[in-house]
């Protein structure tokens, strides 16, 4: 494999290794900063002190891999030290002040029931902190602004944590973005404050408000701005779910992401128009600085996230080596971005965006150039043919990650990014140009109309490709034993293709088959188990048999995220539904279940566990001194003073008491 022949590259692996490691370590952090310290004065001791060449250079070897593998480790463990403090800070000061103050600096993605927002707090000793906001959907509920800021009533709370097997864990990905905690309430109780400007940083997230309020002015059909802010700024908070499903289907779900792939598209049209220059004196270094110009403003234009800002220092540091360096020197460019982001903040390392953008990369500079020299010598191919080599590349290097996170695969995607990159291409050069030259000029409106016609192109097209048969295949779930198998298989494909190109077919048939197998004797073990799952509002109970999953709930079996995600994780075949029995029983144990429609006077037996639904209004103590439960369980279908009332009586009667909607779901396994 060409690619370790890198130092820099083998060392910036293992330290990745090492942040990974790190927070599963059994090694304290001390102790970790102890080795780290021994071996860096090994290291310095063994460049002044002459030793057997041999013995030096495999010691040296194995004491550079093991300082940085503990340097990753030691990075992890100091960031989520120093994230759990500073949360544990804030939550204490805000419990004992009675306001809050914050100020909006950029908007999150809009759901059903709120709209998010990330804001900063008013305050000298927390002011580098971030908090997330939602803001109720009601007859108040209004769009706030960037750069407003607002005073309301103190109630920080924690993000919460999944509450049902197989969900989303929400709340790891806030952390890993450096949120922990969140305000929730109506607009209503918002207050304003006195205008704070914002700082130098904050200021991108206003210029892409100002930016997709301009979209959002002159065109004219609603869809058609969603789709263009998502493109052309990344702004997806108003995105259509059902949009998103067809680009996901169709395998260009990271069209609407601004990352890598539209930094990619603005330096190639960048280096075409400038492209003249190589013909004076230092015209190569001038293309230089003007494509650094070019990206950063884009960056910048787009709101200058997280994603973006990662993307545009990779793009630099690979520009950087093949202007001033050798051209092999790109991979080590490569991950001299990847050194310089992670000793920045460790957490990247766990964004899904990172991993994505640094393996399509990788994959690109690894295997691309063997690609392009095996061009078929055909007038007029040479397009088509890098176009596909890419798009091929990208997909088996993001393919492993794309199947652990999403359970799915595009069968059309090399369709897909063949009829549709070249034209998004086009769409977001002369939407950018359209855009700025609008906001300088507004009497340039008619700009847009073109644009707006070639959105509703792109939207259909996708749209045919994403309802075409099979266009996706669902995958189990695994673990992260397989995904690791994964990676390594798809870095022994590449290495076969570069070095034995007659034996891909074979070795890939291969591999493929035993991941399936590896991926099959991986799936749980548990064949059957009864959850009382956490719903908004409503009761549910899940009862898993083998692949059939009985849902007993009261009202319609509905679309619904949490059993979606169930279903997809447990690799669920069939669904059927039944109304919720009174009395449950499971393996062993009986459960009662409660809505107040009855009376505690039934001829039962003494009972395990009960379970209080639907604001019950019950005499608690009647029931237990009646049935003689063992637990109480009370779900999301009541309101917290009537679980708080439960809540005393249980602990009165030296009962457990379990809430679904603080500890999640209760399973029965």
């Amino acid at each position: 494999m060409g690619f370790v022949e890198f130092p820099l590259v083998r060392l910036g692996l293992v330290l990745l290794l090492g942040i990974y490691a790190g927070p599963s370590s059994p090694f304290s952090f001390d102790l970790l900063l102890e080795v780290v310290c021994y071996c860096v004065l090994l290291l310095l001791f063994m460049c002044f002190v002459p030793l057997g060449v041999p013995s030096k250079t495999y010691l040296f070897s194995v004491l550079a891999y093991g300082t940085c593998f503990c340097c990753g480790a030691l990075l992890i463990q100091a960031k989520e030290q120093r994230f759990n403090l500073e949360q544990e800070q804030l939550a204490h000061k805000v419990a004992t002040s009675k306001t809050l103050r914050f100020q909006i600096i950029s908007q999150g993605n809009e759901t059903a029931y709120h709209v998010k927002y990330e804001a900063k707090l008013l305050d000298k000793e927390h002011s580098r902190l971030r908090i997330l906001v939602r803001v109720k959907k009601d007859s108040s509920c209004h769009y706030l602004k960037i750069g407003s800021s607002w005073d309301t009533n103190a109630k920080l709370t924690k993000i919460a944590s999944a509450k049902n097997p197989g969900s989303f864990d929400y709340a790891k990905y806030m952390k890993y973005q450096g949120i922990g905690l969140n305000w929730s309430g109506a607009a209503k109780s918002l207050k304003p404050l006195y205008k704070i400007p914002l700082t130098w940083h904050e200021r991108p997230a206003l210029w892409q408000a100002q930016a997709s309020e301009t979209l959002n002015k002159y065109l004219q059909q609603q869809e058609n701005f969603e789709l263009l802010a998502a493109l052309l700024l990344g702004n997806k908070s108003q995105l259509d779910p059902e949009t998103k499903q067809q680009f996901a289907t169709a395998g260009i779900m990271h069209l609407l992401a601004v990352s890598g792939l539209h930094l990619g598209i603005v330096l190639l049209f960048t280096r075409q128009v400038l492209n003249f220059l190589n013909r004076f004196k230092y015209g190569n270094k001038l293309i230089f600085l003007l494509t650094i110009l070019s990206i950063w403003t884009f960056a910048l234009l787009t709101g200058a996230s997280v994603s973006v800002l990662r993307a545009a220092t990779m793009f630099s540091c690979i520009l950087f080596g093949r202007t001033f360096l050798a051209r092999g020197h790109s991979m080590n460019s490569l991950f001299v971005s990847l050194w310089i982001l992670l000793l920045i903040d460790p957490f990247f390392a766990f964004q899904l965006g990172f991993e994505l953008s640094y393996m399509a990369v990788f994959f690109i500079l690894w295997l691309m150039p063997v690609w392009n020299a095996r061009t078929p010598k055909i007038k007029g191919v040479k397009k088509l043919w890098q176009l596909c080599g890419v798009s091929l590349v990208a997909q088996a290097g993001t393919a492993p990650l794309s199947l652990y996170y999403f359970h799915q695969f595009p069968l059309y995607f090399l369709l897909s990014n063949l009829i549709v990159l070249p034209f998004v291409g086009l769409v977001l050069v002369y939407g950018i140009i359209s855009l700025i030259t609008v906001m300088l000029w507004p009497q340039a409106e008619l700009l847009f109309i073109p644009l707006e016609f070639a959105v509703d192109l792109l939207r259909a097209v996708t749209k045919y490709i994403s309802e075409l048969p099979r266009a996706s295949f669902a995958v189990p779930s695994f673990g992260f034993a397989v995904l690791l198998t994964f990676l390594w298989s798809s870095l022994l494909v590449g290495w076969t293709y570069l070095k034995r190109p007659l034996r891909l077919f074979p070795i890939s048939l291969c591999l493929c088959i035993g991941l399936g197998i590896l991926i099959r004797i991986q799936q749980p073990k548990k064949t059957s188990a009864l959850i009382i799952s956490q719903q908004f509002g409503r009761t549910e109970l899940w009862q898993r048999q083998g692949k059939q999953l009985v849902i007993y709930q009261s009202d319609s079996l509905e679309a619904n995220y949490s059993r979606s995600a169930y279903v997809q994780a447990e690799n669920i075949a069939q669904l059927q539904q039944l109304s919720i029995p009174t009395l449950f029983y499971y393996a062993g144990k009986r459960v009662l279940i409660i809505d107040g429609s009855f009376s505690p006077d039934l001829d039962l037996e003494p009972i395990d566990i009960l379970l209080l639904t639907s604001n019950a209004k019950i005499h608690l103590e009647r029931w237990i001194n009646r049935y003689h439960p063992k637990l109480i369980i009370a779900d999301g279908s009541s309101y917290n003073s009537n679980k708080q009332r439960w809540r005393a009586t249980a602990k009165k009667e030296r009962l457990p008491f379990y809430d679904t909607s603080q500890q999640g779901a209760f399973v029965f396994e």
